[in-house]
C-alpha cells in the first residue's frame, strides 16, 4: 500500500525505514515478545552498576537478549543526564565566545532567572546561561539552562509515574507557570487574531456564551422577537457593547457557578446599561446605601425645604 513519506521514520541520515511507523511499532513489539519468550528471565543483572534487579527494571530493547536493554533504567537515566550536561556545557562555551566576539549594541544583556531557586541565585547571569528564544523580548529564555533542564526531568520522571494525582497536580501547576511567564506573547497573539478576525471572534463569543447559557440561536430570536426587537427594560434596540447582542438575564441566585443559568432563572434580553445597572439593583445592601446616599443630598425646592426623592417610595 502506498503511503506519504513523512509516515516512515528516518533511518540512518535521510533514508526511510521499509515499514511504515505503526508497522514498525508493531514489528519492534512482536520482536520484543519473541525473544522474552525464548529467553524467560525474571531477573537480569545490570551492566553498568553490577546490580541484580527485576526485569521491568530494565528498558525493552528490541536488539539486546531477553528483550531488555543491558542497563537498567536509573543507570540509562543517569548516562543520559550526563551527556546532556556535557552538552549544555559545551553550548554555554561555545555562546560565551560568540558573545564575545559581537557588537556591544548587539550582544544579548544579561538577566536574572525566573526560578526563584536558581542555584546561581537572584541575581544576574551571563546571556551564554541562558537558551535563544524568538518569541521573548529579551531573546532570552526566562529559565536558565539548569533551571529549564531540571524541569524537563521533573516532567519526564512525572510523566512516567503511576500516581495520576500527582501527575495531574504537576502537570496542572507546570501549565499555570507556563501561562503566566508567557502571558505578554499570549495576549499578543491572541490580540492580533482578534484585530484580523473580527467577525469570526464575534461568531465564537456568541457560540460560547449561548453554550454557557443553555440556549440556542432560535431561543434569541424568539425571545426578542417577543419584546419588539430591543430590551426588556428600557426598549432600545442598541444592545451597547463591541458584540451587538443583547445580555442574557438570568436570577444569579438560582445558578451561581459561573455564567451558566437553566430554564428557570433566565428572564429576558436585556441591553448592557440595563444589565449592569439591574445587577446592583438586585443586591439588597448596595440599594439601601444608595437610597440612603441620595435621599443626604435631595434638591432644595424654591422656598428652601426637600423635594422628594425618586427613591422615596421605593
Amino acid at each position: 500500500m502506498s503511503k506519504p513519506i513523512d509516515d516512515f521514520e528516518r533511518y540512518k541520515g535521510n533514508n526511510r525505514r521499509k515499514s511504515c511507523k505503526p508497522c514498525h511499532r508493531q514489528e519492534t513489539k512482536d520482536r520484543v515478545k519473541a525473544m522474552q519468550e525464548e529467553n524467560p528471565l525474571s531477573s537480569k543483572i545490570c551492566g553498568k552498576c553490577g546490580v541484580e534487579k527485576v526485569l521491568a527494571d530494565f528498558p525493552v530493547s528490541p536488539t539486546h537478549k531477553g528483550g531488555r536493554h543491558t542497563y537498567c533504567r536509573e543507570c540509562n537515566t543517569k548516562y543520559a543526564h550526563d551527556k546532556q550536561d556535557r552538552k549544555m556545557a559545551e553550548e554555554r562555551e561555545s555562546l560565551a565566545i560568540l558573545y564575545a566576539s559581537m557588537d556591544p549594541s548587539a550582544r544579548p544583556l544579561p538577566k536574572s532567572c525566573g526560578n526563584p531557586q536558581c542555584c546561581f541565585g537572584t541575581g544576574e547571569q551571563p546571556p551564554e546561561n541562558f537558551k535563544i528564544s524568538k518569541i521573548h523580548k529579551s531573546g532570552l529564555r526566562i529559565y536558565c539552562r539548569i533551571c529549564q533542564t531540571q524541569r524537563k526531568r521533573e516532567f519526564e520522571a512525572i510523566n512516567r509515574s503511576e500516581d495520576k494525582t500527582a501527575k495531574d497536580e504537576w502537570l496542572k501547576e507546570y501549565h499555570r507557570q507556563w501561562h503566566q511567564e508567557h502571558k505578554d506573547e499570549l495576549y499578543k497573539q491572541v490580540k492580533e487574531w482578534r484585530d484580523a478576525n473580527p467577525e469570526e471572534c464575534r461568531r465564537l463569543h456568541i457560540e460560547r456564551r449561548f453554550r454557557n447559557y443553555g440556549v440556542t440561536q432560535e431561543w434569541y430570536d424568539k425571545t426578542l422577537a417577543a419584546q419588539g426587537g430591543g430590551c426588556a427594560i428600557c426598549g432600545s434596540t442598541d444592545p451597547k457593547n463591541q458584540w451587538n447582542t443583547f445580555m442574557i438575564d438570568h436570577d444569579h441566585s438560582c445558578c451561581s457557578k459561573g455564567c451558566h443559568a437553566c430554564d428557570n432563572c433566565r428572564r429576558g434580553l436585556l441591553c448592557n446599561s440595563c444589565n449592569t445597572q439591574l445587577a446592583h439593583l438586585e443586591k439588597p445592601i448596595w440599594k439601601r446605601q444608595a437610597m440612603a446616599y441620595l435621599n443626604k443630598h435631595k434638591l432644595k425646592d424654591a422656598s428652601g425645604n426637600d423635594q422628594p426623592s425618586l427613591f422615596d417610595g421605593l
